[in-house]
């Protein structure tokens, strides 16, 4: 009889301790603010126990710019201990976060990054009094390269708020910040040919890409999304592209083409579509697919 109830006793405990771990809650609930802040931290995360990560924009919130806080986001926010954002200047809304949820922490994966200013946004911004960024390119995470300081960032943010696993993000950081760096080789590589060609793309999402690959940003076709060129503009880069047949002009999937179709039309242009990594799939290595299928077609555009 004895030896039935303490049979019966472990057999409790064990059955409590199971199902108390099958209730229990991440010890790490980690927000993104949108897809390639997601993918990045996935892929820093890896295999770690006890770290949930969630993205605060679905896949629909492609563009930031103007972004207002949904009542789905604020109950995300109220749960989560830490949000990882590429910049506070891009992410406006974060200012709003950080008054009302003072326990979160927020991380800016770009700390660190020095920015730079569109020097053809700067001259026409004047003409935009709505014009949110001003002349500061916050679009880090375009770049194979700044993406890899951005992934260091949210690896080293990871390691202060989970001390015992800090060597195991910093471990999946390493790996995927050298995966990125061959890309940006890679990349390199397939535009070798077209070193200083120029392009036009849709705004100023692609500065820090064509930096990497050496190539130039003719013009814009809008200073943010939502913001229609001047006349002024429109006339400067009629002129240009008329003037300068072998200059192509980007589209990107998420907004409409007819503008850049438009002025295609008029000048004899041609339209390609770059994808400024919004949304996707979910996957880690989504990223790197993504990207190399920009330099693809760069590389056939530019042919």
């Amino acid at each position: 009889m004895r030896q039935k109830i303490v049979l019966l006793f472990f057999l409790g405990l064990f059955l409590s301790c199971t199902l108390r771990q099958g209730k229990s809650a991440p010890e790490l609930l980690v927000l993104t603010s949108f897809f390639p802040m997601y993918i990045f931290t996935i892929n820093v995360v890896g295999d770690v126990p006890g770290i949930q990560v969630d993205t605060l924009i679905g896949q629909s919130g492609g563009d930031l710019h103007g972004y207002q806080l949904s009542p789905k986001d604020m109950k995300k926010l109220e749960k989560a201990q830490m949000l990882i954002i590429n910049s506070r200047e891009h992410e406006r809304f974060a200012a709003q976060i950080a008054q009302a949820y003072p326990h979160l922490t927020i991380v800016e994966a770009s700390q660190g990054i020095q920015p730079i200013k569109d020097s053809h946004l700067e001259q026409e911004s004047d003409d935009h009094e709505d014009h949110h960024h001003g002349t500061i390119n916050t679009h880090f995470w375009v770049s194979p390269l700044l993406a890899a300081e951005e992934v260091a960032n949210i690896a080293r943010s990871l390691g202060q708020a989970d001390p015992s696993h800090a060597k195991d993000f910093q471990e999946n950081a390493d790996a995927y910040i050298l995966k990125l760096k061959k890309l940006n080789q890679k990349m390199r590589d397939m535009l070798a040919p077209f070193h200083g060609r120029s392009v036009v793309t849709y705004h100023n999402a692609f500065t820090y890409l064509l930096r990497d690959l050496s190539l130039k940003l003719a013009g814009t076709l809008q200073l943010e999304p939502g913001v229609n060129p001047t006349p002024k503009q429109l006339f400067s880069l009629q002129k240009l592209l008329q003037s300068e047949k072998n200059i192509p002009i980007f589209s990107e999937p998420q907004y409409p083409a007819a503008l850049a179709d438009n002025l295609a039309k008029e000048t004899g242009a041609k339209v390609y579509s770059l994808n400024p990594i919004t949304n996707g799939k979910i996957d880690k290595n989504v990223y790197e697919d993504i990207m190399e299928e920009n330099a693809k077609v760069l590389r056939t555009a530019l042919e």
